[in-house]
């Protein structure tokens, strides 16, 4: 694990990996898979039904037991908690090689495993100093909830989800609990010596649960959501950094910018489209992206929108107080999601991996009422925080 903003520690002695764009990862015949792929999404949920009787046997198996949903506005630390705990190998998360068929986990890997190659790691197109390869955990899940909910996809924004919203078919909730499974078993049944699939529980990533909360919790009712937060000033000013990059990199490379759409990343950059939390975003809004209020206020929506969903199910954690005191707040983390002896033992001891935030040396500029705002939204979280 590799890093500089985002509380981790670099990789050999500090020195961050070498940048590869994303475009140049990618060989001709991987940029036609990915076309295919995702130009093919109906066909792979058609192949998931042949993919649920050819494994049925492996299925029949799984429990799916207190899954653990990591979710936040970006730049909150959701990749610091996901590459942790995937680590331990009790958890079950998608992975880079469950690109591009990522709808067809156990087909697509029963197929890919005879090119299987190891994975070059290079610092992934955030520029944050996360070096990725192929076995490194990754938000792939966002692809199974837009394959079923066009409609909460519009041109500018993304709609909010309610536990009682159906899809119009009437087929997600019992395809993402088979898929769930599915990312169970294969972890399960990789080697003879991994765990049963009884015990492994399922890890997810995906920045876009932010806004269906209340539907995770009805389709998953032991679930775990962590939510981590952090300084809304320091949050602002990552958001917009990070934003104003992704413009730049998907005007020089345009496969960078279809690949990360394609997989429902949908936070920065040309791709940007905000979460309309409880209709807070207005048309004007969006030609303001390019300052740090912009950022600050869609901060204050999202939070503000987790704490009036954030029932017993949630847990909120401080992403600061997680690099100064790592060893305590990942002590809490594993209470609050049950992981205990040797694992907690484990868990606790990435506390080495962390370091203390980066502080901007400037606060951004920023309207003192939606400073206000965003202060007293960051007293209350810290407040009710569990693992933090």
């Amino acid at each position: 694990m590799a890093g500089t903003e985002g509380g981790r520690e670099g990789a050999g002695g500090g020195r961050r990996r070498r940048t590869v764009r994303l475009q140049d990862r990618y060989s001709g015949l991987d940029r036609f898979l990915h076309r295919f792929a995702f130009g093919a999404i109906r066909l792979q949920k058609a192949l998931s039904d042949v993919e649920d009787r050819l494994y049925a046997g492996r299925l029949s198996a799984v429990e799916i037991q207190r899954p653990v949903f990591v979710t936040a506005l970006p730049r909150a630390g959701t990749t610091l908690l996901l590459e942790i705990l995937a680590s331990l190998r009790l958890f079950a998360a998608h992975t880079y090689r469950n690109m591009p068929f990522v709808l067809l986990p156990l087909l697509w890997r029963a197929l890919s495993s005879r090119f299987h190659v190891p994975g070059v790691v290079a610092e992934r197109a955030h520029g944050d100093g996360v070096a990725i390869g192929f076995d490194s955990p990754e938000a792939f899940e966002e692809v199974v909830w837009r394959a079923f909910w066009p409609e909460k996809y519009l041109d500018d924004r993304l709609v909010t989800w309610t536990a009682a919203d159906r899809d119009a078919a009437g087929d997600f909730e019992a395809f993402f609990r088979s898929h769930v499974a599915k990312m169970i078993a294969l972890q399960a049944f990789r080697e003879p010596a991994d765990p049963t699939p009884g015990t492994v529980r399922y890890l997810s990533k995906n920045n876009a649960n932010i806004s269906r909360i209340p539907k995770v919790v009805r389709l998953f009712p032991d679930a775990v959501v962590l939510v981590p937060f952090r300084n809304p000033l320091d949050h602002a000013a990552s958001l917009l950094r990070q934003h104003l990059r992704f413009r730049q990199v998907h005007e020089a490379e345009p496969f960078t910018r279809r690949y990360m759409a394609d997989l429902g990343h949908l936070e920065f950059g040309a791709n940007l489209r905000p979460v309309d939390f409880d209709g807070w975003l207005r048309r004007e809004d969006l030609e303001r992206t390019h300052t740090a209020d912009f950022w600050l206020r869609y901060w204050c929506a999202a939070y503000g929108h987790v704490l009036a969903n954030a029932g017993d199910r949630v847990v909120l954690v401080d992403y600061d107080s997680l690099c100064v005191d790592p060893a305590r707040v990942l002590r809490g983390v594993g209470a609050a999601i049950g992981i205990t002896g040797a694992a907690g033992s484990e868990l606790e001891a990435a506390a080495h991996r962390l370091r203390a935030p980066t502080r901007y040396p400037a606060a951004p500029a920023v309207h003192p009422s939606v400073l206000d705002a965003a202060s007293s939204l960051h007293r209350e979280l810290r407040t009710r925080s569990s693992a933090g």
